[in-house]
């Protein structure tokens, strides 16, 4: 039960291990209530998919119930520093298990499945990194936050030929065609006048 004499955060850490469930679940919720959305934003600095950061902040969650025995208050910086140890285990076992998932272990021999195994979680942690080098790009870059990573590579390259190669706008167009981009001249000018695109340059 909560009581006046201390900020509900803090008295939520101090009852998340509470050997009474129904203590300690309540706990649980105004904790999950109240980190949400620093979870949330902590994430998004790695994942750009809403949907990816979601899975692993409820997964992150999940794994504090379950561990809830064990956990110990140490104040509400130690919280959250500990919240985005969890969300980054979180991270890395969400891409494993999609490189897993891809590769498909099922049919291999043990030593070979342990080999991929080891390659899976290698990758694991190159898409990590490269989701990370792309947040950073939206970052310092001021890049659009709504459009696929594709898009943002496609508006650097116009730029590249534009601004490096000294294509004339035509060329640019046509170039970008054979990849499947179709655009106009208005829409080419507002790719190559975007603070971001020039600041990369």
């Amino acid at each position: 039960m909560y009581t006046g004499t201390r900020t509900q955060l803090d008295q939520a850490l101090h009852l998340l291990a509470d050997a009474n469930e129904e203590t300690a679940r309540e706990a649980w919720e105004h904790l999950w209530k109240v980190s949400h959305p620093y979870l949330l934003r902590y994430l998004s600095a790695w994942l750009h998919n809403p949907d990816d950061r979601e899975d692993v902040a409820q997964d992150c969650f999940l794994r504090v119930w379950a561990f809830r025995d064990r956990f110990r208050s140490q104040g509400e910086q130690a919280w959250f520093a500990f919240l985005r140890r969890t969300a980054y285990r979180c991270m890395i076992d969400m891409r494993r298990r999609l490189v897993r998932e891809t590769l498909s272990l099922d049919d291999l021999d043990e030593p070979e499945a342990t080999e991929i195994a080891d390659t899976a979680d290698w990758l694991a942690a190159a898409m990590l990194a490269d989701e990370l080098y792309f947040a950073a790009d939206i970052l310092w870059l001021g890049l659009d936050t709504h459009i696929p990573p594709r898009m943002h590579q496609v508006h650097l390259l116009a730029a590249q030929l534009y601004y490096l190669h000294r294509k004339p706008w035509q060329e640019v167009v046509r170039l970008l065609c054979t990849v499947g981009v179709r655009l106009d001249r208005h829409t080419l000018d507002t790719w190559l006048t975007h603070p971001g695109v020039l600041r990369h340059l």
